[in-house]
This record gives C-alpha cells, sequence and structure tokens, in this order.
C-alpha cells in the first residue's frame, strides 16, 4: 500500500494544478489606455450593444437593463447603471470588469479598448450624442 502513496499524492497534485486551469485570461483595461477623443453614444457605444448584449437586454429575453437602441440611453442614466462622470461607480462598467457585479458578456468578455471606450464615454459625462 505505501508503494502507491506516491502515486495517489502525484494524481491529486495533477487534479488540483488543472483545477485551477483557466482556458482564457480576462484582458482588463489598462490605464496606459486612455481615450482621449470624445466618444459618442450612437457612433461607439450603441454600435457595441449591438453586437453583444441586446440578444438577451432586448428582444425575446428582455433581460434588465434593456439596451435596444430606442430605450438603452434612458435606461442606463434614470436606473442608476450610469454615474455621468464616474466610470468606476457605474455599474454598466463594473459589469464589464466583473467587479462586484456579474461579468458582462458572460460568454465572451470585452476588449480592454472596448471596456475603456465605454469608461471614457461615462467619465466623459455620459452624453446622449
Amino acid at each position: 500500500m505505501k508503494r502507491y502513496i506516491p502515486f495517489i499524492l502525484l494524481a491529486v497534485l495533477g487534479l488540483l494544478i488543472n483545477a485551477c486551469y483557466y482556458d482564457e485570461e480576462l484582458e482588463l483595461p489598462q490605464d496606459n489606455e486612455p481615450i482621449t477623443e470624445e466618444v459618442s453614444f450612437s457612433a461607439d457605444i450603441q454600435p457595441l450593444f449591438d453586437q453583444s448584449c441586446v440578444q438577451c437586454h432586448g428582444g425575446n429575453l428582455n433581460i434588465a437593463p434593456i439596451l435596444e437602441s430606442d430605450v438603452a440611453y434612458d435606461i442606463l442614466i434614470n436606473e442608476g447603471y450610469v454615474i455621468p462622470l464616474d466610470g468606476e461607480a457605474s455599474i454598466l462598467y463594473r459589469s464589464l470588469i466583473g467587479d462586484g457585479v456579474a461579468l458582462m458578456p458572460p460568454s465572451a468578455p470585452w476588449s480592454a479598448q472596448k471596456i475603456n471606450t465605454v469608461k471614457a464615454w461615462i467619465d466623459q459625462g455620459a452624453k446622449d450624442n
């Protein structure tokens, strides 16, 4: 029996190592990638929602917040998902980085560039432009 202990320990160690393995590393926004140009809700933010979000946050599922183009801005502002001038405190931004709320989108986290675009829009005042 003592002969099998090293093999058992090795098998357990292998399971533990593989249990902690991640297929993809989440790409978090980098502070060295600031966006200095003005970000437009209609030209820059809504297209991101249309590509990745409205399948669940609109259409047949209608999971809150609804992010369809005709209502997204008003819902984000009026229901507190966005705090203009404060991206770090905004639920929208925090959900994109998984900070205290569910990571969105759950199937494929956004690139740092997309996340930084949303944060820049919020930090610039979250204008309806």
